[in-house]
């Protein structure tokens, strides 16, 4: 039995907008402290990696524009863990061709995605001390976004 309040055409249309709106957010890391400077800044959320958020930051390493990416990975014995990373362009995240600086393993209480904050450590290209990472939450309004 239908209620005649919505129209089905209307929950719809509102389903659409909110799937459409679900990865566009202005959630942020903000990484401090490291010993490899490059890597620290304000990182945008962007897109999912194993269904978790991604962020990204754009700077310089080696000479070079980049892209610093955090994101979870999970190698093959099923040990998670967050990676401060440049993903080379093209390629998907977590192979053996990012350039790794810190990682932070996954505990079962960060299961929720949540950026934890302590715990980091270097690794690759890394240098310390390790940095400290700050999640700060937001939402874009439509205003904000057109």
């Amino acid at each position: 039995e239908q209620s005649h309040l919505v129209t089905r055409d209307d929950l719809y249309q509102a389903y659409r907008a909110q799937a459409l709106c679900a990865g566009r957010t202005n959630n942020q890391i903000v990484v401090e402290g490291a010993g490899t400077p490059e890597v620290n800044g304000t990182y945008i959320q962007e897109g999912i990696h194993e269904d978790t958020p991604m962020y990204h930051m754009e700077g310089i390493w080696d000479d070079r524009e980049v892209v610093f990416s955090v994101f979870v990975c999970t190698f093959p014995n099923g040990e998670k863990s967050w990676f401060i990373t440049i993903v080379p362009q093209g390629k998907v995240p977590g192979k053996n061709t990012d350039v790794d600086f810190y990682k932070c393993s996954v505990s079962t209480s960060d299961a929720c995605g949540m950026i934890p904050s302590k715990g980091w450590r270097q690794i690759s290209n890394g240098q310390a001390p390790s940095p400290t990472c700050l999640f700060v939450t937001g939402c874009l309004d439509d205003k904000a976004s057109e």
